[in-house]
């Protein structure tokens, strides 16, 4: 799998630093915990290019997480998102443009 590769490292880091430590959903901080993930946009499943590219990575805490990936532990009616993984509520601040 590539997160055990120098290369996937190197371009999460990347990521984190990009995006100050905090989930780009929320804003929540990251920093000083293991409660988030460095998300690929697009899935490598379907786009394995883009894999080490960190315009495709975001931070996400683990609740935001959660809810982008339906599988996980998302419970319908709860903060949905669309299916490019953003925020579906107009209220959010992801859509309400203050990041």
């Amino acid at each position: 799998r590539i997160y055990h590769t120098k290369a996937w490292k190197k371009v999460r880091s990347q990521a984190l630093k990009r995006d100050k430590f905090c989930c780009v959903f929320c804003n929540a901080s990251i920093k000083g915990t293991r409660n988030y993930s460095v998300d690929h946009i697009l899935q490598v499943r379907d786009r394995p290019d883009l894999a080490f590219d960190v315009d495709n990575l975001r931070v996400l805490c683990s609740s935001c997480d959660n809810k982008r990936h339906r599988g996980k532990s998302y419970v319908e009616g709860t903060n949905p998102v669309e299916i490019n993984g953003e925020p579906a509520s107009s209220d959010h601040p992801w859509n309400a443009g203050t990041f």
